[in-house]
Parts: C-alpha cells; structure tokens; sequence
C-alpha cells in the first residue's frame, strides 16, 4: 500500500498563564466546547470559561466574541489585577495576558479570584496531527494525540482500531488539552494544512505541500 503524508505547520510554544482544567471536575457540566470559545463549567453558582489565545490579540478578540453571546449585559470596564475586563453585576470577563476568564453568575468577582488562584505558567502542547492519504479515496488520522483530545470538521469520519479514517480530509482538525489551549488545522484550498490564525491574512510562504 503507498501512503502520503499532509504535515502540518509547526507551532511555537512559549510559557503561557493557564489553568488545568482537569481539576476542575466538580461541575454539573464541564468540557471543552471549541477553538474559537475555548472551556466551560456550569455549576449551582456560575458558568465559568477558559479561553487561551496564542497571542493577546487573540484573547481580545475572544472577549468581543463573548459580549456578541452575551448581549443582554451591557458591559463597562472593570479595573482589577489583570489587563483588561469587562462586565456587569453579574458578568465579569477578564484577560490576563493571553489567558481569558468569564464568571456568570452572582458576585462574578468572587467566581474570578478564585479561577485566578489556579493559574500557573505552562508550555503544554499537542503533537501536530498527521493526516494520511491511503491512495484508495480514504485519509487516516492516526491515534497520536499524546495527552490531548481532537475535533473536527466534515470528512465523513469512521473509527477504526488505528485511528479515524475519512471518505475526504475534514475541512479543519482542532487539537486542545487540559489548560484549554487549542490549535486549530484549516485544510486550504491549495491542499495545505494550516495553522489557523484568526487575526492573521493567509500567507502563501507559510503553506506546506
């Protein structure tokens, strides 16, 4: 059987703020709902998020994302110990270099000391996924995620014993971990994998054949 790889676009990592969101179980519903929201917590008192942004900009960007979801708080500024936040009396998000925090929830304050008490610096990351052409219209995603999990999008997926096999590449693979940290893989028109920048034009120098 021939076999061709689609490599993916190596990604940085430097030491982040994070939190381990592996410790926070005790929740009505917690996961890691997408690469553009980031982590969630539902419990009796607050929903809580975790976003991680590779750059500020990112985590910037997620906040406006969060005042669109949440357009019934008419959010002001809220001066504290972080570089920037926003919200009500019952809505508080705020950012902390690349890292975002979203409280819901009465005394929202309260719900952010305490997220901000489990942040710690950390350079976890994903291995970069590798999709495999089999040459009989079929692509395989092997089980080589380390400790994180992936999503993706279109591609007809089946499992299998070695991985997930697809009819056609999936338009984008998403690799997250505990710490809410995600990456994002677009499948181009060109027929390159690429690391997907939100805030960033497509640059033709920094595709992969």
């Amino acid at each position: 059987m021939n076999f061709f790889f689609v490599w993916m676009i190596v990604h940085v990592v430097s030491a982040d703020p994070v939190i381990n969101t592996a410790d926070l179980t005790d929740y009505k519903r917690h996961a890691f709902e997408s690469h553009a929201t980031g982590w969630m917590g539902l419990d009796k008192k607050w929903v809580r998020r975790i976003y991680v942004g590779n750059t500020p900009e990112e985590t910037q960007a997620w906040m406006i994302r969060m005042q669109a979801q949440y357009y019934k708080h008419k959010c002001e500024v809220i001066e504290g110990p972080w570089s920037e936040g926003l919200g009500t009396e019952t809505l508080l998000m705020v950012r902390v270099d690349t890292l975002g925090l979203l409280c819901q929830g009465t005394a929202p304050d309260v719900c952010i000391e305490e997220l901000q008490t489990l942040i710690v610096d950390d350079t976890s990351n994903c291995p970069l996924p590798t999709l495999i052409n089999q040459f009989e219209q079929s692509w395989l995603l092997p089980y080589n995620f380390g400790q994180c999990d992936v999503q993706f999008q279109g591609g007809t997926p089946t499992y299998i014993t070695e991985g997930i096999l697809f009819l056609e590449p999936p338009t984008s693979i998403v690799l997250y971990n505990d710490y809410a940290q995600s990456w994002k893989y677009s499948f181009s028109e060109s027929g390159h994998y690429e690391l997907y920048n939100p805030m960033v034009p497509p640059d033709a120098s920094k595709q992969v054949p």
